[in-house]
């Protein structure tokens, strides 16, 4: 029986009004990226489809065969069928009697990158959805749904692909995607820089994107504001030491740190939310990697993805009547809650401003009001947004989790499960009640806005660390109830807790960040407290 015309269009929209759509950021990391495709397989396998996609290095080879269409299945075999060892590929001269070095010298680079170039080529030719140029994934608005990093090093410029090809004179629609990720995957001294020549002339070359940034997740950042927010991959280590046994050990290592190590400072500090794949202790240029340690990094890469779904579903129903309400009368946290979390960057890389959501707003306004009476609202929003930048699913190198950035053990302390910490209404209210039982142990200072400062620190560094600081400014005979004195105490050598300074700089930064920014807020309250009946600080 055939289906009529109406009944196919509600089928039609029923799927997708159930599609799981997503955006995906992939970080570079070699020959790593298998894991990349392990995680990236797990979602296809579970229903979501990448809508857009962007990476960097062994990241944007992993876009790009999302973009062509390829499936779970096939993203495997493509794997399989890939001989590393061959992405290590010479030339004639490299045969010869230091042949090496003159490449290295002469040509910028031990490697040509031909065969990893002419392999994505044919893949990408033969892909569910064929591409060949930048104009077969560019959207009706003008945009790609596939992009990828590279950097000029002769400009110090980081080049965004391919809308900034056109610095070359060659139209981005026109650039092939193979080319694009040829310049994205040029690891400087391993690979031979891709030569362009600058509009004016001028003789440039392109390199890994890595060298300034590995992990392109800003790519993406008007996304948030438009419901879509990106979902990260990245790849970490387990930080072991890497053995140097000589000059090209030495090259790897110094090639590594370069591309890791600012991005993993900025995932640690922006508690930035990501499928984190392990490594399994295998370095980026480790082209003569065995079948074993592939299958390895293969299954790592899914187990990280398995895990993430199921800690982010897990986070996305709701225990409790609140936060079910919540995600019942806001489309824009149903969508956030039910599909995916963006990656958490209290100040963007491109934007270096406040995050502007209103998601959370009913909810951080309904909790505190029901545990903090007379508290404003907006600050508890400010220090969200300090913590964790709205992202639910953010987890700190130190192991806090969620909207308040708050550790199991203070979670067990007050009451709450760890499982509930992913739960937005339940960590707003664990954090909220943890800052106010900072700010009541702080009687001795009278004035409601040195006493959220104090708090405030006492919430980020620890009480311990600031009843020391206070304990010498007391003895200074200054105004130790003021913040501004006392804080400078932090840094004092006789402040410790257990013979341990605390980290005055990280402390003090956040209690001045939230406050600046809240005091900036034209909409805030004129009292920050006011005097309303209130209870002592519980569950």
């Amino acid at each position: 029986m055939t289906m009529t015309r109406e009944k196919k269009s509600k089928v039609k929209s029923a799927e997708e009004e159930n599609e799981k759509v997503i955006t995906g950021v992939f970080e570079g990391g070699g020959v790593r990226g298998i894991g990349l495709i392990g995680a990236a397989g797990v979602f296809l396998e579970k229903g979501y489809r990448f809508n857009r996609v962007a990476g960097n290095s062994a990241g944007s080879i992993v876009a790009s065969l999302i973009a062509g269409g390829y499936s779970a299945t096939d993203l495997r075999q493509i794997m399989m069928a890939l001989d590393y060892s061959q992405f290590a590929d010479k030339d004639w001269k490299d045969k010869l009697p230091f042949g090496m070095a003159y490449s290295l010298f002469a040509e910028k680079g031990i490697y040509e990158g031909k065969y990893l170039r002419d392999f994505l080529k044919e893949k990408l030719l033969k892909a569910p959805s064929p591409i060949q140029t930048f104009r077969d994934v560019k959207e009706k608005d003008g945009s790609y749904r596939l992009q990828m990093i590279a950097a000029d090093i002769s400009r110090a410029k980081l080049l965004v692909l391919p809308q900034d090809i056109s610095d070359y004179g060659i139209d981005p629609d026109d650039l092939e995607v193979a080319d694009a990720v040829r310049m994205s995957v040029s690891i400087p001294y391993f690979f031979e820089p891709v030569q362009l020549r600058y509009v004016d002339g001028t003789e440039c070359f392109i390199v890994d994107g890595g060298i300034v940034c590995n992990f392109p997740v800003w790519i993406y950042d008007d996304d948030i504001e438009a419901g879509n927010p990106p979902v990260g991959f990245s790849l970490v280590d387990d930080g072991e030491t890497r053995p140097i046994h000589g000059v090209v050990s030495m090259f790897a290592a110094i090639l590594e740190t370069m591309l890791e190590a600012r991005d993993k400072r900025y995932i640690a500090d922006e508690h930035i939310t990501t499928v984190q794949i392990p490594t399994l202790g295998i370095q980026t240029c480790d082209f003569h990697l065995s079948r074993d340690r592939q299958e390895a990094l293969y299954l790592a890469g899914r187990k990280a993805a398995v895990e993430y779904l199921d800690v982010m579903t897990a986070g996305a129903g709701s225990r409790s009547a609140t936060s079910s309400k919540l995600q019942m009368r806001s489309p824009e946290s149903r969508r956030l809650h039910g599909i995916l979390h963006r990656p958490a960057k209290k100040q963007s890389i491109r934007k270096m401003a406040i995050a502007k959501t209103g998601i959370y707003d009913s909810l951080i306004k309904e909790t505190a009001a029901d545990i903090w009476p007379g508290i404003d609202w907006q600050l508890i929003k400010y220090q969200v947004n300090q913590e964790s930048s709205f992202n639910p699913r953010a987890v700190s190198s130190c192991g806090a989790i969620g909207l308040l950035q708050l550790l199991p053990a203070t979670a067990e302390e007050l009451g709450f499960t760890r499982d509930e910490l992913h739960i937005p209404e339940r960590n707003l209210r664990a954090g909220i009640t943890y800052l106010y039982r900072q700010y009541y142990r702080f009687p001795e200072i009278p004035d409601p806005v040195e006493r959220i400062k104090f708090a405030l620190a006492s919430y980020n560094g620890g009480r311990g660390y600031i009843n020391a600081a206070m304990s010498l400014a007391r003895k200074s005979s200054g105004p130790w109830r003021e913040w501004n004195y006392t804080k400078a105490f932090l840094a004092h050598p006789a402040c410790r807790v257990d013979g341990h300074h605390p980290d005055h700089g990280q402390i003090i930064g956040y209690v001045d960040r939230i406050w600046t920014n809240y005091r900036a807020m034209p909409a805030r309250q004129e009292c920050l407290i006011e005097k309303k009946s209130s209870k002592r600080p519980g569950r």
